[in-house]
């Protein structure tokens, strides 16, 4: 089994891949499918290099759900547990749900492909039902460092101000996501905290 060392800096390496990945992506339109095409035709390299990092930040969660386990004893034990398994399944989210995206934008806009054509198909596939699976895997990213956080807080490794900061931080990076600015500072700060909970599973002695 992997340790918690491992663990912890598995997770400390994703926040930045997954920054990374998400301030380079081209399709920061939200509001409309025909705009995040636009986006992306002007600038298609960038989305599929967003497509590998999303991936390799997916890839660096699981040995860093599978590690962080390793910590679930004693106090903090069952947040601990919990918030690992949710990192597990948020991984799902950044590879088949961001990272395929970003792809599926990639291929949408190649020159074969029409506009018309490549909204439709995006419009089939957010209006269908089987996209909820995915949501609940996006739900499991959402929660997984408030868990995780209060786990490690409780075993003396982490303080509680970082799951204050992941939930204000999530809060303003959804409320400004359609700018680079908001990225910036709402989600590098999400990927802040996220890197320092790594930081402090990996630790060898329990903070003070």
């Amino acid at each position: 089994m992997l340790s918690s060392r491992v663990g912890g800096w598995s997770l400390a390496a994703a926040a930045p891949m997954i920054l990374a990945a998400e301030l380079v992506r081209s399709d920061h339109s939200q509001e409309k499918y025909g705009a995040q095409l636009a986006d992306v035709a002007a600038a298609r390299v960038p989305e599929l290099i967003a497509a590998a990092l999303f991936l390799l930040g997916a890839v660096l969660l699981v040995p860093a759900a599978i590690g962080v386990a390793t910590l679930a004893r004693g106090r903090g034990a069952r947040l601990i547990a919990i918030g690992s398994v949710l990192l597990g399944v948020a991984s799902i989210w950044l590879a088949a749900g961001r990272a395929m995206f970003c792809l599926m934008l990639y291929a949408l806009t190649d020159h074969g492909v029409t506009r018309a054509t490549a909204v439709a198909a995006l419009d089939r596939i957010g209006n269908s039902g089987a996209l909820a699976l995915l949501l609940v895997t996006l739900a499991a990213l959402l929660l997984a460092p408030i868990v995780l956080g209060l786990g490690l807080w409780r075993a003396g490794r982490a303080s509680w101000w970082l799951v204050a900061v992941w939930v204000l931080a999530t809060i303003g990076f959804l409320a400004t996501e359609t700018t680079k600015l908001g990225d910036l500072v709402g989600f590098g700060a999400m990927m802040a905290v996220l890197a320092a909970l790594g930081i402090a599973a990996a630790a060898e002695r329990a903070a003070t």
